[in-house]
């Protein structure tokens, strides 16, 4: 786990995750917009006024688009971006109030909305992140809050204090709610992890005795019959030597085939009815356990849907410098819209496990491509 962020602990969170930033950023700029409209004091250059709005309203829209589960994880680049957009805003906002006019720090929401953005940030980057841009983004709100020479009733060197005050509040409450939340779910995981471990071994142990069964059943239907054969007739022809030659083949042939099946396989052939995986490197067996976990729930989900369609899906692993490639193809007829809603979660989960993961195609077709290393 490279960065330990709520998202990556908890994918599916990010499904609710989502709705942060889907409260916080229209709610930043709706409050820009009303205090520019209708604030208590004009200001002082319109375009600076506009464009101000118009740098927030881009980062508001950068942080919606990137917050979708689907484009999961959240990057560090969109995270400066939507920072980088605020801080221009913060800006121009402060050039648009500095006027001749005598108004309060308050009228600035040039702060308070690039809080707003911090905060939003919570459930997406990690809490060290959150706290060294916000507080870079404190300083900067308070630099440019000290460019403002009519501020009423406030000593000039209290200016930037009062400019990054909301800043430093805002992101400090996001830096604590994001470890307490991160603290909260490594040590859910820690509880979960050795059980789900356990459970691994006792299933893997269950299969293994399953395979065990279905040999001795194999040897009970023609090899056991054959030497009783042998018992009774006292004497051994060439053809009993040919048919024990065909029946020690075939027990060969039957460990042989045990031994080359990958878990990939054995979810195929075992649980799903689908047949074989084509993975003639067996690239399966190196997918970590969180990989196969979320590829497992994946393929089970799709294969047991009512618009599954058995005779379009394919699965193929291949090796390309020193990583695994896979391709997943797949037909799922019904509504797009409930088809991508049912099936979101299992992407959400995926994108963070597998970082490069691609999804084309049209639907009811659908492709996935991802890769990882072994």
């Amino acid at each position: 786990m490279t960065e330990s962020t709520m998202q990556r602990w908890d994918p599916v969170s990010g499904l609710r995750a989502r709705s942060v930033a889907y409260v916080l950023a229209p709610l930043a700029f709706l409050f820009a917009s009303a205090m520019t409209i209708a604030g208590p004091t004009p200001t002082a250059s319109a375009w600076a006024a506009g464009a101000a709005l118009v740098a927030l309203g881009a980062a508001c829209a950068l942080l919606m688009v990137e917050s979708d589960p689907l484009r999961a994880p959240y990057s560090r680049a969109a995270h400066l971006g939507v920072i980088g957009l605020g801080l221009g805003a913060v800006l121009l906002n402060a050039i648009a109030m500095s006027g001749e006019g005598l108004h309060h720090p308050r009228e600035h929401w040039g702060p308070i909305a690039f809080g707003m953005l911090v905060v939003a940030h919570t459930p997406f980057r990690p809490s060290r992140e959150i706290v060294l841009l916000g507080l870079f983004g404190a300083a900067w709100a308070g630099w440019a809050t000290s460019l403002d020479p009519h501020l009423h009733a406030v000593p000039a060197g209290l200016s930037p204090v009062i400019g990054a005050g909301p800043v430093v509040g805002l992101t400090v409450f996001a830096a604590l709610l994001a470890d307490s939340m991160i603290r909260a779910l490594r040590r859910w995981h820690e509880v979960v992890t050795p059980a789900a471990r356990a459970l691994v071994a006792k299933r893997r142990e269950g299969i293994s005795r399953t395979v065990r069964q279905q040999q001795v059943t194999a040897l009970n239907q023609e090899a056991v019959p054959f030497l009783f054969r042998l018992l009774e007739s006292g004497q051994t022809t060439d053809g009993d030597r040919e048919e024990a030659l065909r029946i020690a083949d075939g027990v060969r042939a039957s460990l042989v085939a045990a031994s080359e099946q990958s878990w990939l396989d054995e979810l195929f052939e075992r649980e799903l009815g689908l047949g074989r995986v084509d993975d003639p490197e067996f690239l399966a067996e190196a997918m970590a356990p969180d990989q196969r976990t979320a590829l497992r729930a994946l393929i089970v989900a799709v294969a047991r849907h009512p618009g599954f369609h058995a005779s379009a899906f394919d699965l193929r692993l291949r090796s390309d410098h020193g990583r695994a490639e896979v391709t997943v193809v797949a037909m799922v007829r019904g509504p797009e819209h409930a088809v991508r809603s049912e099936f979101a979660p299992y992407f959400a989960v995926m994108r963070v496990v597998f970082t490069d993961l691609q999804i084309d195609g049209e639907h009811p077709l659908r492709r996935l491509k991802f890769s990882y290393g072994h």
